[in-house]
């Protein structure tokens, strides 16, 4: 099957990974695009596997599901499996088009500055609802969390799982998600930190202290 790439394959890690755009036409005629990802011996080392390290798809699957479970809005998966082929280690992912949804990353150099607050708002309760369910991202750019307009709001959806873990009780993975999502280049990041916090901490929470946090904190 010849179907374009999103971008060149990724090959390091002693393998490669790459994906893939398919547009599916359905019986009534409707178009449906589905992003397939596929790898072969891109490891992960991980603590249950710190030599030789997990498929990132695998990773990445594991962590849709723990998404779906625990209600934090996130890419859905249709299909995922792997197996061993000629001696590699290969796995392939297809997840559903988040159709109508654009990357913040995006929608901040589009939309104007009067807009701002309402997207790192919602930014920010979607962050807070991902660590209330003991999750951190951890690869948490602007180009991660999708949005979409819905109403006089937004709804979001979170992609690129493969290093999601269980949140610790240390708060700084939690800080460190925050401060990932204002790396923007050409736009003044102090002016997101207080609205993104304004989302992410209840009104009897220290707002200060975490924007002084991400304010120093670049």
């Amino acid at each position: 099957m010849d179907i374009p790439a999103v971008e060149e394959p990724n090959k390091r890690r002693g393998g490669w990974s790459g994906v893939y755009i398919y547009d599916h036409t359905n019986s009534d005629g409707t178009l449906e695009r589905f992003f397939i990802k596929r790898q072969e011996n891109h490891y992960k080392k991980t603590l249950l596997n710190p030599i030789k390290g997990r498929l990132t798809f695998d990773l990445e699957f594991i962590n849709i599901k723990k998404f779906q479970e625990r209600n934090v809005p996130v890419v859905e998966a249709v299909f995922f499996e792997q197996r061993k082929f000629k001696g590699k280690d290969q796995a392939i992912l297809i997840t559903k088009d988040l159709k109508g949804y654009t990357p913040l990353r995006d929608l901040l150099k589009t939309f104007p500055k009067s807009e701002y607050e309402a997207l790192l708002t919602i930014s920010g309760k979607l962050i807070r609802q991902m660590h209330d369910a003991n999750l951190v991202h951890r690869c948490l750019h602007p180009k991660h969390l999708f949005l979409k307009k819905a109403n006089d709001s937004y709804e979001g959806s979170f992609i690129d799982l493969e290093k999601v873990r269980e949140a610790s009780f240390n708060s700084r993975s939690k800080r460190d998600d925050l401060r990932r999502l204002l790396k923007m280049k050409k736009i003044d990041r102090t002016a997101l930190i207080t609205p993104l916090v304004k989302g992410y901490l209840k009104d009897t929470e220290d707002h200060k202290s975490l924007e002084n946090y991400l304010i120093h904190n670049p």
